[in-house]
């Protein structure tokens, strides 16, 4: 039976309990939509924490990781119901399940953690390892792609490469080290990256363009402006009709 809410407000304080253990994160770039929430935006919406993101596409690896869980059983459920309505009861099941259900990372249930215990998680997570001797997966001058997410709710939920190749600029070292990118035009990219949001590639000789802009010139002395594949418009140059392959 489908649940009814008396307001928005509390619509969105079910929606905030099934999630209250997690941070929400807006990105930066979008406008924010406003909600209305009455009273309850006032006196218990106060301590959720936003955190805003620079990349459209990666937030935090963590994070990332429990959104795909919780998405592909989502997913689960909607191809056994064939109905696509998460909010009304649906979400804070699936939470409620992922809660309870037991973690090798933490060697206990999400809800067995109490502050009297995070020491106890943080040992779980984290014994014997050293920040400052922890040895790195990439370094300074190597060559990357960026992890990216297909739609949401894709069947498989995968994940899949960037075509546009980075190269990695800084290494901070830390328990999860985590790096710093600049693209092929030698422009930083804001924010920091996860090891296991990128994966070492060669540069290669050849890049795939996507289409021609515009040519100039005569037989012999032709050019092309193209856009190459995978790439941001800045990234658009002129090639001489010989070098196309």
């Amino acid at each position: 039976m489908r649940k009814k809410y008396a307001d928005d407000s509390e619509k969105w304080k079910h929606y905030s309990q099934a999630l209250e253990r997690y941070l929400y994160f807006v990105n930066e770039k979008k406008k924010p939509v406003q909600i209305s929430v009455g009273d309850f935006s006032k006196d218990e919406n106060n301590d959720i924490v936003y955190i805003h993101t620079h990349n459209p596409d990666i937030k935090c690896s963590v994070v990332e990781r429990w959104q795909r869980t919780i998405k592909s059983k989502l997913f689960k459920r909607f191809t056994h119901t064939g109905k696509y309505n998460y909010v009304d009861g649906l979400l804070s099941d699936v939470v409620s399940a992922y809660n309870h259900t037991y973690h090798r990372s933490i060697k206990m249930r999400p809800v067995d953690v109490t502050p009297e215990r995070v020491l106890e998680v943080y040992n779980n997570l984290y014994h014997g390892l050293n920040p400052t001797n922890k040895k790195t997966k990439f370094k300074v001058g190597d060559y990357v792609r960026i992890s990216r997410e297909k739609q949401t709710f894709e069947k498989g939920y995968t994940w899949n490469w960037s075509e546009e190749i980075f190269q990695i600029v800084q290494v901070i070292p830390h328990t999860m080290p985590v790096y710093r990118l600049e693209d092929l035009d030698k422009d930083a990219i804001q924010g920091t990256f996860y090891e296991a949001e990128l994966q070492k590639v060669t540069k290669p000789e050849a890049f795939k363009i996507a289409y021609i802009v515009r040519s100039k010139g005569k037989k012999g002395s032709r050019q092309h402006f193209v856009h190459w594949r995978g790439y941001p418009e800045k990234s658009r140059s002129w090639i001489l009709d010989s070098d196309l392959v």
